[in-house]
This record gives structure tokens, C-alpha cells and sequence, in this order.
């Protein structure tokens, strides 16, 4: 008799109906274009081929009592701690019955992730198949030059190229809640908490790709903490240690820091909240404000010309730290993205059955790298 399988809930009770034990590998399928999260159901179920053949292996043995070779071989999946005792991990959906949220839902959450994010939409995004990722960058260009007469030969011409690899870290996170909260709460509080982890996702990607402007940012090196960015950086003047001291020629100077137009052309200024309020009222020697708002719903305001992103997540106020970055983001850093944001529902453990708990965990994999400096000028507060 054929059975059609759309759901996690479709999955399990054909599971319950062939053996109670097979329902350990409910976790190893995944729930696919449905928005299980606001109850409804659509599209099918998709697997893996070890899994696959982990679950034939238990369908052949029947009501046995004693799981085959195949059956015994199932790998582990995640490992979720249970809240009294964080040292003991338990291990593989034998115990933790799990299955991922739609990835129809889950790409609504990135694009909400592009929306929140400040550095997100600006840098060039690259998907990532493997961990690894090589990236080939422009260190000198090919060149042509004019022909003094129709006689003469062309010159051969030297680019020349430089090596980036991405490797991909890993970002998670996981919140232990009962059914009572499900049930006594007047919205969907699985979707409550998978915004509170786009968000942070949001927060963690600008983190990462701007840096901390200290040498301590992680997973990779930041823009503000580049060597070859840090090392050019434009300093204010002897004395001016704090945002306060801001002044035209100092953000004129930053500009200036990008010597060609290759770079200057689709630059943007990145820079903090309170340094971006000081701005507001910086004027130039003719008594006109550097600030130009945004005249049209949708763009961004400006100074000289060029356009002002504001993040939440700049580094803190002090000597030597950063006040404002300009640069073209899309073509001086790269961001690899191996698994935007994977949310996966616990549902099935023994912890529901004995303390009505259920898991919800989000994973991220992403990497990062400068791939060309030179794209970027940034303006620090003096040292002293």
C-alpha cells in the first residue's frame, strides 16, 4: 500500500504504523516548503541517501527486536544538552526525534537578515558548496598600449593574481521551552523566537565583517582590523582622541585616502550612530553642513556626494579607534555563505514525555575575507 508523506506529523505516523522504534529516525528527514511554524502544510519530504538506507534497514527487519548492521550504522545528528545537566550531551535523534523548519520560511528569514543587517547588503555574497572556498583577486591588471606605427608588434602584458580562501565557521544557538508556553501564548512564539535569532544572526554578520578596530574580531579578520586597512588608516588631528573632535577636513581627508576613482566609484561611508549625530552638524568654511538628508524615501543621506550607512555595531569611543570607513564594500570583501540560517525544531525526545520540554536551535555557517584593501580608507582618532 502506498503511503504519501508531506509532513513531519505524515512521517511520524507511518513510522508508528511499521515499528514503535523506527520512529528514531523520524529526525533524519527534513520538512520542505511548509510553513509548519504558522500550521500550514504543502510540498513533501526530502532525505539523505545514508539516511535512506538506515531507514530501509528497519523496514526490513519488521517488528525484530534487534536492529541490523545497516540499522546500527545510523549516524548521530545533533547533540542538544538537556537544561539540569549541560555535561551530559544527548546524542542522535534516537533520543532527540527533530526535524528542520521549511526552507520556504527559512529564506524569508535571510531576506529579513539583508534587511537588518547594515553590512549585509553592501558586501560582494558568494554560495559556498564545501568549507573551503578559493577566491582569485585582481593583484595587477592587463594592460594594452597605443602602436607607434602600423609595423610595430604589441607588447606582451604581466597580470598577475593573489589567492583568498573562505572557510566556513559555524554561528548557533538553541532555546529549551514547554508546551505550555506554546500553548499559552497568544502568538506564534516559535516564530518570536526565530526573529530573536534572525536578529542576532544580523548582529553577528556586521560584527564580523566590519571587526572591532582592536585585532580581536572573530570568526575571521574583520575590514576594521585588516593589517594593510589598519596600517593606511587616515588619523585626526594631534590631540583629537574622542568622536567629538570630528571635523570636514578630517572626513575630506578620509575620502582622499582612496586615490583613484576605480575604488571611489560606488563607495559607501559606514560608521557609528553617535558619530553619525555629530556628523549632522559638521560644517564646512562656507557655514554649510557637510550632511545632506535623504530626500527620497528609500536612499540613504550623504556627504560629499557619497552615501552614509549607519550601524549599531561600531566600535567603542578612545584614542586610536575607529570613527568612520569608506569604501567600496561589494569589491573589497567577500562573504561565503555555506548555510544562511537552519532552524531546527526538537520535538520527539524523551523530554517532552517527561517534562513537556521541546528545543528550538538555529545554525549558521558563513566566512569572510578582505579580498582587496586597497578598496577601503578608514579615519581613526589620534593616539594621543
Amino acid at each position: 500500500m502506498a503511503h504519501e508523506i508531506r509532513t513531519g506529523q505524515d512521517l511520524t505516523n507511518y513510522l508508528r504504523a511499521q515499528s514503535e522504534d523506527i520512529a528514531q529516525l523520524r529526525g533524519a528527514w527534513r520538512v520542505s516548503a511548509t510553513d509548519s511554524l504558522n500550521g500550514r502544510s504543502s510540498g513533501s519530504i526530502a532525505h539523505d541517501p545514508e539516511w535512506e538506507r538506515c531507514l530501509r534497514a528497519v523496514l526490513a527487519k519488521s517488528h525484530s527486536q534487534t536492529l541490523d548492521a545497516g540499522a546500527r550504522a545510523c549516524p548521530p545528528k545533533w547533540e542538544i544538552a538537556e537544561k539540569a545537566d549541560l555535561g551530559s550531551p544527548l546524542y542522535s535523534d534516537a533520543t532527540t526525534g527533530s526535524y528542520l523548519v521549511p526552507q520556504g520560511f527559512a529564506a524569508e528569514l535571510m531576506r529579513v537578515v539583508g534587511e537588518v543587517s547594515t553590512m549585509y547588503p553592501l558586501v560582494k555574497r558568494m554560495k559556498m558548496t564545501t568549507r573551503t572556498l578559493l577566491i582569485p583577486t585582481e593583484a595587477s591588471a592587463a594592460t594594452m598600449a597605443w602602436l607607434t606605427a602600423e609595423s610595430a608588434g604589441a607588447s606582451e602584458t604581466l597580470p598577475s593574481f593573489e589567492q583568498k580562501t573562505l572557510t566556513a565557521k559555524v554561528l548557533a544557538g538553541w532555546i529549551a521551552f514547554t508546551e505550555s508556553l506554546i500553548e499559552d501564548s497568544g502568538v506564534s512564539i516559535l516564530k518570536a523566537f526565530s526573529e530573536q535569532f534572525v536578529d542576532d544572526l544580523a548582529t553577528r554578520l556586521d560584527l564580523a565583517i566590519l571587526g572591532d578596530g582592536a585585532g580581536g574580531s572573530a570568526p575571521w579578520t574583520g575590514i576594521l582590523d585588516d593589517a594593510t586597512v589598519d596600517g593606511a588608516a587616515v588619523s585626526m588631528g594631534i590631540g583629537d582622541t574622542t568622536w567629538a573632535n570630528v571635523d570636514v577636513d578630517d572626513i575630506f581627508a578620509m575620502i582622499e585616502g582612496l586615490t583613484t576613482m576605480k575604488y571611489r566609484r560606488g563607495a559607501t561611508i559606514i560608521t557609528g550612530v553617535a558619530i553619525a549625530d555629530k556628523l549632522r552638524r559638521v560644517k564646512n568654511a562656507m557655514g554649510d553642513y557637510i550632511w545632506r538628508d535623504a530626500l527620497v524615501s528609500g536612499t540613504l543621506p550623504t556627504i560629499a556626494g557619497y552615501p552614509v550607512k549607519i550601524t549599531d555595531n561600531w566600535p567603542a569611543d578612545g584614542a586610536n579607534k575607529p570613527v568612520a570607513l569608506f569604501g567600496n564594500f561589494e569589491r573589497g570583501f567577500t562573504l561565503g555563505e555555506r548555510i544562511g540560517l537552519a532552524i531546527q525544531l526538537f520535538d520527539q525526545s524523551s523530554f517532552r514525555a517527561t517534562y513537556e520540554e521541546q528545543f528550538l536551535r538555529a545554525r549558521s555557517r558563513w566566512a569572510g575575507v578582505v579580498t582587496i584593501p586597497a578598496c577601503f580608507s578608514l579615519l581613526k582618532t589620534a593616539a594621543v
